[in-house]
């Protein structure tokens, strides 16, 4: 007897996902100095679970929506629009939460600090990345790497589509 995969796409995105941004917060590791074991225990629980809470919002967007659309039951079929809207809204708000940490990450690279009020300033007021030393070269750099996060998270979102289907 074949036993069947009863996960849910979803589930299988958003589990991949973690892991992705498990390896971004991985980053953050590098500034932290670990002078003993539980120090080093406590990093690693820090990591583990803020690279959950981070991808929470995405979840609880994404699943809540799929729930909307009643697709989340076996029983019901889902409607028409269901699929690809849920899909968008997956990818795209897991894109701009891996976005958000990258350009975090970019932020403390330059400034030494983390995403405030001060970049949020910097970046809504008109001329403000320019006097930072940005330029239109700058801006398409990251318009490419945001395409990057949605295309990656996209082939991650199709891959367990994908693992789905019977053969």
């Amino acid at each position: 007897m074949a036993l069947k995969n009863k996960t849910h796409p979803l589930s299988c995105y958003f589990f991949i996902t973690y892991f992705v941004v498990l390896a971004l917060c991985l980053r953050y590791v590098g500034f932290a100095s670990l002078p003993d074991p539980l120090t080093t225990i406590f990093l690693l629980s820090t990591l583990l679970s803020y690279s959950a809470v981070y991808l929470l919002p995405a979840f609880l967007l994404t699943m809540l929506a799929n729930r909307l659309f009643n697709q989340w039951g076996e029983k019901r079929q889902p409607s028409f629009l269901a699929t690809p809207v849920v899909s968008i809204l997956a990818v795209m708000t897991s894109s701009m939460t891996l976005l958000g940490l990258y350009a975090d990450q970019q932020i403390y690279n330059l400034f030494g600090f983390h995403f405030n009020g001060f970049v949020i300033n910097l970046i809504t007021t008109p001329g403000g990345l320019s006097s930072m030393g940005g330029s239109n070269n700058t801006i398409m750099v990251y318009t490419l790497i945001a395409g990057g996060f949605i295309a990656l998270q996209f082939i991650l979102l199709l891959f367990c589509r994908y693992r789905q289907r019977p053969v």
